[in-house]
């Protein structure tokens, strides 16, 4: 079961931190300090704890390294691009991720309403399981 437990993976671009601030994911300063800078924040989501991957500074830079972190981290069989009203976005990240993994099937999904309100509308990334 704990095997199990660690296969999940995800990772993701959150297109603000206000979202993460609201719900106490964050602390009000960290949301004014991205805010001001301008950044889309970078985020894996690993067993249920939430860690920092970094920032970009454009979506697109953002996106790019989304893909090379997956990488990095060993995509495994099932995948999928996860996002929260972000469909253009969605559609984008799995046209740059389709290079990399060609025989692959990549569905879209988005997500829940609970996810949603922790991240807010706009994020997008993606979710696998780790080989075993």
């Amino acid at each position: 079961m704990e095997a199990a437990l660690a296969r999940p993976r995800l990772i993701a671009m959150l297109d603000t931190l206000e979202y993460a601030q609201r719900s106490g994911r964050l602390g009000k300063a960290a949301s004014m300090v991205g805010a001001m800078l301008n950044v889309s924040p970078l985020l894996s989501i690993t067993r249920g704890e939430v860690l920092p991957l970094g920032a970009a500074r454009t979506q697109h830079h953002a996106l790019e390294r989304l893909i090379e972190i997956a990488l990095e981290q060993g995509l495994g069989q099932e995948i999928a691009i996860v996002h929260c009203y972000a469909d253009v976005l969605a559609r984008r990240l799995k046209q740059l991720l389709m290079p990399h993994i060609p025989e692959k099937q990549i569905p879209l999904a988005e997500t829940g309403p609970v996810s949603g309100t922790h991240v807010g509308p706009g994020v997008v990334g993606p979710a696998w399981l780790a080989p075993k």
